[in-house]
């Protein structure tokens, strides 16, 4: 299926492109994304100038996975990539660390080197990094997934939440006052699952830590005792991808229908659960 990419009046069309992962800069005046030009192409950084309408790439190495920026404060981008060259240790899935880069893609250092992934870095009220790291030391298979907290110089990596949950915990976002924002989904599943507000204050583990869920019914899928539990694969219609406006509402992609491919982007009013659908995909 061609795509055309419009970022705010640019153009470019991708006959076998993707383009994913945009994310926003402090001032809205840039976004940062990663794409593939086609089939042959690894993706690589990009960013997208709002005043000028112009894109410029950021990363150019080849064969490898540049995905998920985000803006730092000091100006700096934090991103996931392949470029550590390994393997997940219980199959041939290509993991990805943290990396960090400057304002125009140089000086890229790594900043995480954890054995498995690293993904889905997001910046909290502080300033540290919080992301969903996937590794096998002290924890059950199920639990696989948790959410981690390290500086933006790669110092201090520490357990923020779900070492031993149950559930895999996903695309995590600060709400603020130790709570944050997430998916709580299955580690043999597409990386979605329900939209969770997580309150730390409560325990860095478990059920009664989840303070909201959303659909309602998924509270009893969140950390059953059974190692294999894959229990999100039941929630009916799964969300991903959550970006926070504020403490009460969130931006989500949702899918339309059981067993679907097509998604609609969504506000949850995280207090209430009213959901307000924004737009909706045509494939």
């Amino acid at each position: 299926v061609p795509m055309i990419v419009i970022l705010l009046g640019a153009h470019i069309y991708l006959p076998d492109g993707i383009v994913r992962d945009p994310s926003v800069s402090f001032d809205g005046g840039k976004i940062v994304f990663s794409m593939r030009k086609n089939f042959d192409d690894s993706f690589k950084l990009y960013e997208y100038d709002v005043a000028t309408k112009k894109i410029r790439q950021l990363t150019f190495l080849e064969d490898v996975s540049d995905i998920n920026p985000a803006y730092l404060p000091s100006g700096e981008i934090v991103f996931s990539s392949t470029r550590a060259s390994k393997y997940c240790a219980c199959n041939r899935h290509i993991m990805c660390n943290l990396y960090k880069c400057d304002k125009d893609g140089f000086n890229i250092v790594q900043i995480g080197n954890s054995i498995e992934f690293e993904n889905g870095a997001s910046v909290m009220e502080d300033g540290r990094i919080l992301y969903t790291r996937w590794e096998y030391v002290d924890r059950n298979f199920s639990g696989a997934q948790g959410l981690w907290t390290c500086n933006p110089d790669g110092t201090r990596h520490a357990l923020y939440w779900g070492q031993e949950t149950n559930n895999a915990a996903l695309d995590g976002v600060d709400l603020g006052g130790g709570r944050v924002l997430a998916v709580l989904g299955s580690c043999h599943d597409k990386p979605w699952g329900a939209l969770a507000v997580i309150d730390r204050n409560i325990d860095v583990e478990g059920k009664h830590s989840v303070a909201k869920i959303f659909p309602e019914y998924a509270i009893k899928l969140v950390d059953i005792p059974d190692k294999w539990s894959d229990s999100m694969k039941n929630v009916k219609l799964k969300f991903q991808y959550p970006s926070v406006f504020d403490e009460n509402t969130a931006a989500v992609s949702r899918q339309i229908a059981e067993r679907s491919r097509q998604t609609i982007l969504e506000l949850v009013d995280l207090h209430t659960g009213a959901e307000t659908v924004v737009a909706k995909s045509k494939s």
